[in-house]
């Protein structure tokens, strides 16, 4: 048994859970369908992590129903702030009253989770905002810039209310909170710089991290920023390579719209930060990268995780488009809100579009370091082009590795196709069984620097 918490309080919070034990519909016990199941939890503990901990015990030793797994719990807080913010929540408030030392935690009635695939919708909505320029020195200027002028209403413009924003409102326009501008940024790709420009910008941030896990990483978390437009942390975002000290080529993360306040957006983010497989697996999921982000929008794969981000209270995610000038905005269709796809966790779907997004940005990289810097003076769009067909090719003739075939494509680009095909080493070399991928780019790269 576990020592007395002498801090610990009933909390509440509302949670969603998996059943991994699905129904049967034949004789060999083949399973045809999970089960998802929602309702409110109280919790005997002193803390948010004690919440998640303590239930996670709970049915781990209890088995409750045999079934049940955590997917999710969000509005976790103490018995009395939850009572104050949902006072008419009577079914919640009395299992408050069952939790104690004794009986740390009780699970309310339960209701069933539709898992049934909804009808193609277009319920996500995707505006490509191009020909973004990032900001120079601007020396000498009276009145610089702090965002390039396309993306200035986008991120900054106060958008007349929706008329569900309306209606929350009592009807009352004036009394619509204002919309906000954060951003999620990625410590990662410049550790210890940007928790520099975030203690010196005067901004309110804090990491989606929190715990251990913040502690251990400090410098490779992601920070939830509220921006001002006047701020000077905004305009070192959008500062390019012309000017100074800019984080633009750092692509640093991606970029939210609502008029919720900054706990509700963070309690909103964190359920993301980590997600789990079919098999309870955790892993972190880096969805702050904006790349891998705008080019989920536009595969199946990937639109389910962007429904569960885009849930209220976000009113829109603005994402770079990797290598490209390009800010894609991602928000709801008006009233679709009810079709949306229900993320549940990480599946062979969402993996594959993730492969697929990370194969397509490795392709733009390349061809944009071939039309920078490339001998056979390819402008953008055919380097584009031949590094897409040579990408195809490669795996048609059986290579696998990325990063071989990212080797290959780049030395094979150099070449015109005219010489590839008069060059029957290459194919041969595609042909060997006994090499791998790696010796395979090796040897490629070996002809075409001959």
């Amino acid at each position: 048994m576990s020592p007395l918490n002498k801090n610990a309080v009933p909390w509440l919070g509302h949670c969603q859970f998996l059943d991994p034990v699905s129904e049967t519909g034949n004789d060999t016990g083949e399973e045809i369908a999970k089960s998802g199941k929602h309702g409110y939890v109280a919790v005997w503990t002193d803390n948010r992590e004690g919440f998640d901990a303590a239930l996670g015990a709970h049915l781990a030793e209890e088995q409750v129903g045999g079934r049940l797994n955590l997917l999710w719990s969000e509005d976790v807080m103490p018995a009395t702030g939850w009572m104050a913010r949902n006072p008419g929540a009577k079914e919640a408030i009395d299992l408050a009253r069952q939790v104690h030392d004794g009986h740390p935690v009780e699970i309310g009635p339960l209701a069933a989770v539709p898992l049934a695939v909804p009808e193609p919708v277009d319920w996500l909505k995707i505006e490509d905002i191009d020909n973004i320029e990032p900001l120079g020195m601007q020396m000498g200027t009276r009145s610089p810039m702090n965002v390039p002028g396309k993306l200035e209403n986008p991120l900054f413009g106060q958008p007349t209310p929706s008329a569900v924003e309306t209606r929350a409102a009592d009807g009352d326009i004036a009394r619509v909170p204002p919309m906000r501008t954060y951003a999620i940024l990625d410590a990662a790709k410049m550790p210890y710089l940007l928790t520099g420009h975030l203690e010196n910008s005067g901004l309110r941030y804090q990491s989606l991290f929190q715990g251990a896990a913040q502690k251990e990483l400090t410098e490779q978390a992601p920070y939830l920023v509220e921006l001002k437009e006047d701020s000077r942390l905004t305009r070192t975002l959008f500062t390019g390579p012309n000017g100074i000290c800019g984080l633009w080529d750092k692509d640093p993360g991606i970029y939210i719209r609502s008029r919720a306040p900054f706990d509700d957006i963070r309690r909103h983010f964190r359920k993301f930060t980590r997600i789990r497989d079919a098999t309870d697996k955790w892993y972190y999921f880096r969805f702050w990268e904006s790349g891998n982000l705008s080019g989920l929008a536009t595969r199946d794969g990937g639109k389910a995780v962007l429904g569960g981000l885009l849930r209220s209270p976000v009113s829109a995610i603005l994402a770079r488009q990797h290598g490209r000038p390009v800010f894609r905005k991602l928000s709801l269709a008006p009233h679709t809100a009810p079709q949306m796809p229900e993320f549940r966790h990480l599946d062979a779907s969402l993996l594959a579009a993730l492969d697929d997004v990370r194969e397509e940005n490795i392709r733009t990289s390349l061809a944009t370091d071939i039309a920078a810097t490339g001998p056979n003076g390819l402008d953008l769009a055919q380097a584009q082009a031949r590094i897409d067909q040579l990408w195809i090719w490669l795996k048609e003739n059986g290579m696998r590795d990325c990063d071989a075939i990212r080797q290959a494509a780049s030395n094979l680009a150099a070449i015109s196709p005219e010489e590839m095909e008069a060059d029957h080493r290459i194919a041969d070399i595609l042909t060997e069984r006994s090499l791998n991928d790696n010796a395979k780019a090796r040897l490629i790269g070996r002809i075409a620097a001959s």
